[in-house]
């Protein structure tokens, strides 16, 4: 059932996925019509989800669900991974390449796949104070207060050149 994100407790559960590229607003516009009709019939064990799906900067959907009445199964999340893969096929994006990096660039948003990683570093694109998404978090308040961190507080610092 869609709830608004902000009515959502802190310890919600959260999934992200990066797009392979930007969206454009009509694209967001169909997701958000998708991701209603998803939400209002995602369940576990017979109960409706409480969650919302969110589309910051045309480049991720993320997947934000209510543990307070329910327990998110196995079964419950499989069928989100079912609508992100509905997603994928319907507007020719990927979604689950768990390799794919972004970053702030200025006022845009930059993508580069983890096997790139030091030639972003060495080329000086990617330092400690750039803005990364951090799509290793779980909860709803992780997602608010730590998702958009400099480099340096996350598990990239290993990689980074002060």
């Amino acid at each position: 059932m869609e709830v608004c994100f902000s009515k959502l407790p802190e310890n919600s559960k959260v999934w992200i996925y990066t797009t392979d590229r930007e969206l454009s607003n009509n694209e967001v516009n169909e997701i958000k019509k998708h991701s209603l009709d998803f939400l209002n019939n995602w369940t576990s064990h017979g109960i409706k989800v409480e969650g919302s799906i969110l589309l910051p900067y045309n480049h991720f959907i993320i997947i934000c669900a209510s543990q307070e009445n329910t327990n998110l199964s196995g079964c419950s999340i499989d069928d989100s991974i079912r609508f992100i893969k509905d997603i994928e096929e319907n507007f020719d994006i990927s979604l689950l390449n768990r390799e794919t990096i972004a970053f702030k660039d200025g006022d845009n948003i930059k993508k580069i796949n983890l096997k790139n990683l030091k030639d972003e570093v060495i080329a000086g694109n990617l330092h400690p104070n750039t803005i990364v998404f951090n799509n290793l978090i779980e909860s709803k308040k992780d997602y608010v207060n730590i998702w958009e961190t400099s480099a340096s507080k996350t598990w990239l610092k290993r990689f980074l050149v002060n």
